[in-house]
């Protein structure tokens, strides 16, 4: 663990560009009044792709470490950021729990402006997204807008759908 934080530090030449191995990413949330924190970890190696890593409720990001860096060890990019509410997006807006006043909707919003950012970053690559239990919610929500604008994103996603539910008195349709 500490020598891959070690690594972590040491920037890589790639194509006569400097790609450091982490980017620390911010931007104005879809609720007009958080500011998300995120995160890019970049490999040591060319890059095959790139993976989203989008948490459920009551968690982090960072939660996400071991796997993030396994990908990275693959060779793949990960994003990640805390949501509106959580973890250190939270903690810098001070508002931890509170979505705004668009709600769950916010958080689906938000991880297609981290896809953005991120698809500039490193155009061309193959995009994956993870989702997580609340984060499986979301991603199923983002696909289905992002379905809507094909025009506006031609870029394909692939998914991983992590769902963990334990019997609900909910209608079949809400599962």
């Amino acid at each position: 663990m500490l020598i891959r934080l070690f690594f972590a530090c040491i920037l890589v030449f790639t194509d006569l560009e400097v790609l450091s191995m982490l980017h620390e990413v911010s931007f104005h949330s879809f609720n007009g009044r958080d500011e998300v924190q995120g995160w890019v970890y970049v490999p040591a190696c060319k890059p095959k792709g790139i993976v989203q890593v989008i948490h459920g409720f009551g968690e982090h990001s960072r939660r996400y470490f071991h796997m993030i860096v396994k990908f990275m060890d693959a060779g793949y990019i990960v994003a990640a950021d805390d949501h509106v509410g959580h973890g250190k997006t939270a903690m810098y807006n001070d508002t931890w729990g509170d979505w705004g006043d668009a709600g769950f909707h916010t958080m689906m919003e938000d991880e297609h402006k981290l896809k953005e950012i991120v698809s500039k970053m490193y155009p061309d690559l193959p995009y994956f997204m993870f989702g997580h239990s609340m984060g499986s919610f979301i991603t199923r929500d983002l696909l289905q807008n992002m379905e809507k604008n094909l025009q506006e994103s031609q870029s394909v996603v692939q998914l991983v759908i992590s769902v963990v539910l334990q019997k609900l008195n909910l209608p079949y349709w809400l599962l």
